[in-house]
């Protein structure tokens, strides 16, 4: 029975140091598996994390963009705006300048016209017989 005992024991010894070895491998594979799992996962977040940032720039630069946008066309509106204010005041301008010029060209010319009688009427009494003096 010793050696029956002993080699149950033995049996035993080896059969738990492999369970043990065969426990602690699986469990440091089935640890790495998990820890590979993690990282993965982790990467695969970050990942994700990264392009969402990416997306989240890329639509706040549209925005940006369309806001830039949006205020140019408003000045854009506001300059043509201004031009057309000018543009009619200047032809106010010049109309009322071009009706002066006219109206002091008729006034001139009317004054020639009655300097041009005076002179005639001048002329024609100075040439009549009818004593005045």
């Amino acid at each position: 029975m010793p050696n029956g005992f002993m080699a149950t024991l033995l049996s035993t010894l080896v059969g738990a140091a492999i369970g043990a070895y065969m426990v602690g491998r699986f469990t440091e594979k089935g640890r790495q598996a998990a820890i590979k799992a993690s990282f993965e996962e982790v990467l695969k977040q970050s990942r994700e994390r990264a392009a969402e940032e990416e997306r989240g720039k890329r639509l706040a630069t549209h925005e940006d963009i369309e806001n830039v946008l949006k205020e140019l066309r408003l000045v854009t509106k506001e300059t043509e705006q201004i031009k057309t204010e000018v543009s009619r005041e200047a032809q106010r301008y010049l109309r009322a300048w071009e009706e002066k010029r006219n109206l002091y060209i008729q006034l001139v010319e009317w004054a020639c016209q009655r300097a041009v009688l005076v002179s005639a009427a001048r002329v024609s009494l100075s040439n009549c017989a009818c004593p005045l003096d």
